[in-house]
């Protein structure tokens, strides 16, 4: 397993809040029910508050099979036409890198860019994908480089919130973009989650390790050299951001929610959802 020393968000020191035991380490449909399991092990950062988990899957057990190959419903749709229509400007005779798409939807769903290159571990083979839009089957990390490419353009859709260190992967971001390079991506509305309690644990589990919201996307953007252009919201589902590279060092810290209430709110209003579920099938 991995372990997640320092905040993921501040580097401080974290302390552990909650474990629990035997839980499915993938969110997937299978035919027979065996799966492997894991301790789901919550820290908080003494510093900015932000809770995480401590004990991460390593990426290749977690994401061994594909991920986000369509999307599924009308809420998902109406997001992803949102998501083409704001970086269609963007993309106009620009080369673009979208990390984390197994299928290219977004590519096949926009227009006039020069060529698209779309890094992803997992490849669908069912997809045939255009003459420009190039696919490189890997991860994106600290080695990662294109070869007499220059990158005008960053887009990842729901991939953030799956990142283990989101310093390091902005700093990689910041690194592949030319100057004055543009990045576009989607995270899921946590804070919503959380607040609602339409998922225990502020929506954290084995893929989605971290607590994220505007406060600490905002700090993470700004503390890694990204200037904010524009936030938007898609309904209670995502936030939608649009930053560019820029070479000023603004050190962010200004305080972060703490949501540790919430936290162990849910955790009670899900324990209370159980334990009545098996009274009833029970009885």
């Amino acid at each position: 397993m991995m372990t997640r020393k320092k905040c993921a968000i501040c580097n401080s020191k974290l302390h552990n809040i909650y474990l629990l035991d035997n839980f499915p380490v993938k969110l997937c449909c299978l035919t027979e029910p065996k799966y492997e399991k894991h301790t789901l092990s919550f820290s908080q950062c003494e510093s900015c508050k932000t809770i995480q988990l401590d004990d991460l899957i390593p990426l290749n057990i977690l994401y061994s099979d594909s991920h986000n190959t369509t999307s599924v419903g009308t809420i998902w749709k109406n997001y992803f036409n949102l998501f083409s229509e704001k970086i269609q400007p963007i993309i106009e005779n620009k080369n673009v890198l979208e990390i984390g798409c197994p299928s290219g939807k977004i590519a096949q769903n926009v227009n006039n860019f020069k060529k698209w290159f779309i890094v992803e571990p997992n490849k669908n083979l069912e997809v045939v994908f255009p003459k420009n839009v190039i696919f490189i089957q890997k991860f994106f990390d600290k080695d990662f480089y294109l070869k007499d490419e220059e990158v005008n353009v960053i887009i990842h859709s729901h991939l953030f919130e799956h990142i283990y260190d989101f310093n390091d992967f902005l700093k990689k971001c910041y690194e592949v973009l030319s100057n004055n390079g543009e990045m576009f991506f989607g995270v899921p509305n946590m804070q919503y989650i959380a607040e609602s309690e339409i998922a225990p644990f502020l929506g954290i589990f084995f893929e989605h390790t971290c607590f994220l919201n505007k406060e600490n996307i905002n700090i993470l953007l700004n503390n890694n050299n990204f200037e904010i252009i524009e936030i938007i919201d898609y309904e209670n589902h995502s936030t939608l951001y649009h930053c560019r590279k820029n070479k000023i060092f603004r050190k962010t810290i200004n305080p972060i929610k703490n949501y540790y209430d919430t936290f162990i709110s849910s955790i009670d209003t899900y324990s209370n959802l159980v334990n009545k579920i098996n009274n009833y099938v029970i009885n």
